[in-house]
């Protein structure tokens, strides 16, 4: 299989935060930032919210099934909570998303996708696993594997399904990210979906970037 080349680079500080296991932590650090539901032109709205997690859901199901365990996404449109979490508890997969997430002007339809795919990598994107102050291996894929998880196994999946040629074809491409899709990849639908889902890293990149008030803007390089 090819290996894609771009990487996607937040320049400047970039230290990881982690969702914990228990639903205490997401995604994103702790912040005080609301979004209301109110809020005029939102990134999404809560149709496209429940269709992109429909779309997850109806994907992931049987698998989460097939390990005795039933997937749960909570919905949380109304809460403004800029964030999004995983946990486990009685024999369910929990995936926690947030309407304030959704509405960020950072957030677009495809990366509202990666997060919700992420959250799910903390479930089923396997080893390396994140460990306890023990030192004991607990459930959750850690960061890094829930974000390949995601990105490769998960949005793919996902994305495989539609026609990305011609989503592509209506949305904004970096130049880079075309560049490279082009060059690592054959044919025109293949090219597409490496070309969304750069745009959906992008997009949480750009987020980050956002909460941490950085000024150097989210750049790909390969």
């Amino acid at each position: 299989m090819k290996t894609l080349l771009i990487a996607l680079m937040l320049v400047g500080s970039w230290n990881v935060w982690s969702c914990d296991m228990h639903g205490e932590t997401g995604i994103v650090e702790k912040n005080d930032l609301w979004i209301s539901a109110d809020v005029k032109n939102a990134s999404l709205t809560h149709a496209e919210f429940s269709h992109i997690i429909e779309k997850v859901k109806n994907y992931y199901t049987a698998v989460v099934e097939s390990k005795g365990a039933k997937l749960v996404v909570v919905e949380n449109w109304d809460d403004g909570t800029v964030n999004a979490f995983a946990k486990q508890e009685n024999g369910e997969y929990q995936v926690h998303m947030f309407g304030g997430l959704a509405r960020h002007e950072t957030v677009t339809p495809d990366g509202f996708a990666l997060v919700v795919c992420h959250e799910l990598g903390h479930h089923l994107g396997g080893a390396p696993k994140k460990k306890d102050f023990l030192g004991t291996v607990r459930w959750a894929s850690n960061e890094g594997q829930a974000d390949y998880w995601g990105t490769m196994k998960c949005l793919r999946n996902v994305f495989s399904h539609e026609n990305n040629t011609a989503i592509v074809a209506k949305m904004q491409i970096d130049a880079d990210a075309r560049q490279e899709c082009k060059a690592t990849f054959s044919s025109t639908e293949e090219q597409a979906l490496c070309m969304r889902t750069s745009m959906a890293g992008k997009s949480l990149a750009s987020l980050f970037n956002s909460l941490r008030n950085l000024s150097t803007p989210v750049q790909f390089t390969s």
